[in-house]
């Protein structure tokens, strides 16, 4: 994961789940963290990357991670404790190198659907968003 967004978004659905096979809140985690509405919003958005100790240490605590991995990406990371959604909504112009066309988040994502179908033809829906969001990891794209 290389960036501050990336591994708070990883951590936060390494969370447990709720009785709905949800993650907590992002309301509910500002208010344990006593942290101000719409910051983990922001975080994971990636609008910010310069979050103060403070805050990245209560984000820390209530994804329930090393302040060390999460600020800098230092140690194992989380396991998930269900499926983790691409973060591709939020790539908008970062297109790999080998297409440099793609200049929307819609397109990368269709991009990477699509090479995931022709690799994976049997596969299920939700296992083509996996092969693709791991194809997005791969080229860190």
């Amino acid at each position: 994961m290389h960036s501050f967004a990336d591994r708070a978004w990883l951590a936060y659905h390494a969370l447990p789940r709720t009785r709905r096979g949800k993650p907590p809140s992002y309301r509910s985690l500002e208010d344990a963290a006593g942290l101000s509405n719409g910051t983990i919003s922001r975080v994971m958005l990636g609008e910010r990357e310069d979050h103060g100790y403070e805050t990245k240490l209560a984000l820390a605590k209530v994804l329930q991670v090393p302040v060390t991995w999460l600020a800098e990406g230092v140690g194992e990371p989380p396991k998930p404790t269900g499926t983790v959604p691409p973060r591709l909504p939020y790539l908008i112009d970062e297109a790999s190198p080998e297409s440099p066309r793609l200049t929307t988040a819609l397109d990368v994502a269709r991009a990477l659907l699509d090479e995931a179908a022709r690799a994976r033809p049997d596969a299920s829906p939700l296992e083509l968003l996996a092969t693709a969001q791991l194809l997005a990891i791969q080229r860190k794209i």
